[in-house]
């Protein structure tokens, strides 16, 4: 058994599914990939252990095991003897537990930190160099402001690069990047980040609604609020900008921002973020109503 995992999920996840394909080729077995909590310990004893003298078993990759408690226990006893069973775990590797300690034991485990800034710039050029994209600094450190850092998003947003310079054949310029990103059917990110320290709040929840009309985004816009707080902290601390390595654009526009709260008001918006964020993931919140909510205190 071999598990994958840590707080950079886009790696954690590439690492799993490489390593499963390599185990199912090399033992001629059909791969699954398995959500934990559509599985039952019954179910994966069979897909591992076969259901029959003729079957040999397959190779599974296991996605999110800690969601499914029956399922974690009998992974727990299970032990190393699953050579055939891969893990992966979309948080940070909790050393606490029985699972991780054996893991970590016996050389199985493979834990994936968050990449820091310099790290996730290079690998950013080194992506958009293989996706033959003519890339810039600039680019990059627009791709990291608008992303939050998130290597699924940034991926994607990649993707969609790649397709419109192909479409057009013409080069990725800062403005082509901000239109593309800002473009999403569902609302603009940006839109709503802008709104929320304007005027007129009426903006934001406006743009929040169609972020959330199509799918469930409420994640992503927490993610981008968070970030959003962290700049504001960032530059309160040293409004001069020395040693923040933001771009100047960013920098100003912060900086104005940040003149309008006070450490207080700030703190509270932290605090009052991190309890919806709970909320909404136990259950106890609508997503849209508790953002909407939200975005109106601010």
């Amino acid at each position: 058994m071999q598990i994958y995992a840590g707080e950079d999920t886009y790696a954690s996840y590439n690492a799993a599914r490489q390593a499963a394909r390599k185990l199912a080729a090399r033992e001629n077995l059909e791969l699954l990939v398995l959500e934990a909590s559509d599985t039952t310990p019954g179910q994966l004893a069979g897909y591992i252990s076969g259901m029959s003298l003729f079957d040999s078993g397959k190779c599974v990759l296991l996605k999110r095991p800690a969601e499914n408690s029956d399922v974690h226990s009998y992974l727990t006893d299970l032990g190393d003897s699953a050579g055939k069973l891969i893990l992966w775990l979309d948080t940070k590797p909790d050393a606490r537990t029985k699972l991780i300690k054996d893991a970590k034991k016996s050389g199985s485990l493979y834990d994936f930190p968050r990449l820091n800034e310099n790290k996730l710039s290079l690998w950013i050029t080194q992506r958009a160099k293989e996706l033959e994209l003519k890339w810039s600094h600039e680019l990059t450190s627009l791709l990291l402001e608008f992303t939050a850092g998130d290597r699924w998003r940034i991926e994607n947003e990649l993707t969609k690069l790649q397709t419109f310079a192909q479409a057009t054949d013409g080069e990725i310029s800062p403005e082509i990047l901000r239109q593309l990103i800002g473009a999403e059917v569902g609302g603009d990110i940006w839109k709503l980040l802008d709104g929320i320290g304007g005027p007129d709040k009426k903006v934001a929840v406006r743009e929040l609604e169609k972020l959330l009309r199509y799918e469930d985004s409420s994640q992503y816009v927490i993610a981008m609020l968070a970030r959003e707080i962290g700049l504001l902290a960032r530059v309160k601390s040293s409004p001069d900008g020395s040693g923040l390595k933001l771009h100047p654009f960013v920098l100003e526009k912060t900086r104005k921002k940040a003149s309008r709260y006070s450490w207080g008001k700030i703190k509270q918006l932290s605090l009052s973020l991190l309890r919806l964020d709970y909320k909404i993931k136990s259950g106890k919140i609508d997503p849209g109503l508790g953002l909407a909510l939200y975005l109106l205190v601010w």
